[in-house]
Formats: C-alpha cells, structure tokens, sequence
C-alpha cells in the first residue's frame, strides 16, 4: 500500500547511509521507498536513485529491474540523460554487451546537453 511519509522518510535514511558509503543499506531502502511510492513523477525519480544505488552496491540485475521501472515515467530530459548513464555503467559492469562504450558515448553527449557541469562526473546523484 502506497505511504508517501514512509516513502520519504527511507529516502532520507538513504541519503545518510550513502554519506557513511553504506551503497547496499542506501539501494534497499531506496527500493523499498520507490515501492511504497504512488505512481507517478516522484515514484519515477526515486526508482532511479534506486537503481544507481543498486549499480554501486554491485546488484546489476536489481539495477536493471530498478531501471526499467523508473523509465516510463520518466519525464525531464536531465533525468532520461541519468537513466541513460546508468544504462550504459551497467552495460559496462556486466559486460554482457558490446554496446557499452556506445551506451556511455552517447550518455555522455546526452549529459553535456543537458547540464554541462555534471557531465564529467562519474557518479550521479539528485
């Protein structure tokens, strides 16, 4: 059953655990906010913010699964640039496909686009 309050209040236990490096603490308790989400925008942002988490935790296949939730609602171009690199970086960490360094190109052009500050950097974060 869906708890906006619930939701938002793991997030912010998340934002702590990563501050402290605690990816695989930060990834569950994003997935679990993005389920207790409604649907919608915000529902969208935080399964993305999930399946970056889960990327850095190591978890490619709940990243992925993460990821695929987060995409159709999707709504901003910053954010559709952030789906993109993670895309690629699990492409990349998994090495199941040779289309990687395409993904990661073409992430990175989308990125300059759309905020050119952030480009350079490895690691997202909202």
């Amino acid at each position: 059953m869906p708890d906006e309050h619930v939701a938002a209040e793991l997030e912010e236990s998340a934002a702590r655990a990563q501050r402290r490096g605690g990816f695989a603490a930060a990834a569950a308790f994003l997935e679990r906010a993005t389920e207790l989400t409604p649907a919608g925008s915000r529902r969208s942002g935080r399964a993305l913010a999930a399946a970056q988490a889960k990327l850095q935790a190591g978890a490619l296949d709940d990243a992925e699964r993460l990821l695929a939730t987060a995409e159709p609602g999707i709504r901003s171009e910053l954010e559709r640039a952030r789906a993109g690199l993670v895309r690629a970086e699990i492409s990349f960490a998994s090495t199941r496909g040779s289309d990687a360094v395409t993904l990661l190109r073409a992430a990175a052009e989308r990125l300059r686009e759309v905020e050119p500050e952030r480009a350079g950097r490895r690691t997202w974060r909202r």
